[in-house]
């Protein structure tokens, strides 16, 4: 993951790259949006090295979020923005590196960005688009 992460040293989601360490990916995420909300989802791995029935928890995913200041079940804000990053990464044997990231924004009411600057944006960023639904645009890479 981390060769295929160099070759594509120009992709990133919020300064997150394909085979970045959790640290490395954390530290991306808290430069981008310190206000976000860091949560890790942990897989559970036997250890085979440590004494029997042992087991070693790892990152499997992660998901950053903004944080409804009264309402802890809501990731939408007061003026219904939102921003989440999905980090997924690999799993043992081998190191945890970040394999997969998605990430959604949800701009405030009422202020609405014109969706011809958001794709432009993307495509002078990440290129043309891959796959687009008449609604949705994907970039994959």
């Amino acid at each position: 993951m981390k060769k295929i992460g160099d070759s594509l040293g120009y992709t990133d989601i919020v300064r997150v790259k394909l085979g970045m360490t959790p640290d490395q990916a954390f530290a991306a995420i808290r430069a981008s949006n310190p206000k976000l909300k860091i949560e890790i989802i942990n897989t559970r791995m036997d250890n085979p090295t440590g004494p029997q029935g042992s087991i070693t928890r790892v990152p499997h995913y992660t998901l950053a979020h903004t944080t409804h200041p009264t309402v802890q079940t809501t990731y939408t804000l007061p003026d219904a923005s939102q921003e989440l990053i999905a980090l997924e990464f690999t799993t043992p044997p081998n190191p945890p590196l970040v394999a997969k990231i998605v990430r959604y924004v949800g701009f405030a009411a009422g202020q609405p960005v014109p969706a011809s600057t958001l794709v432009d944006a993307l495509r002078q960023k990440y290129g043309q688009e891959n796959f687009s639904d008449g609604v949705s645009r994907f970039w994959i890479f």
